[in-house]
């Protein structure tokens, strides 16, 4: 019984930590980030030459866009 309690308490203490995580960042989140500010041309070469880092790079465009950091 008492260890069905204790696991139930961890449980619940455990959802609430996950809930917290989920908060809407502040406008401080932006702190740290640049946008990255590619040519067209420059997208094109970087995608030929690295694809994993363009998609970085528009991961990173798109984030700042959806946190209002520019």
């Amino acid at each position: 019984m008492r260890r069905s309690v204790t696991c139930r308490t961890l449980t619940f203490a455990v959802a609430l930590f996950a809930l917290a995580g989920c908060r809407s960042q502040p406008a401080t989140s932006c702190t740290g980030f640049r946008e990255v500010a590619l040519t067209p041309a420059g997208t094109v070469a970087l995608i030929g030459a690295d694809r994993a880092a363009a998609e970085r790079a528009i991961g990173n465009d798109a984030n700042g866009r959806r946190l209002g950091c520019w």
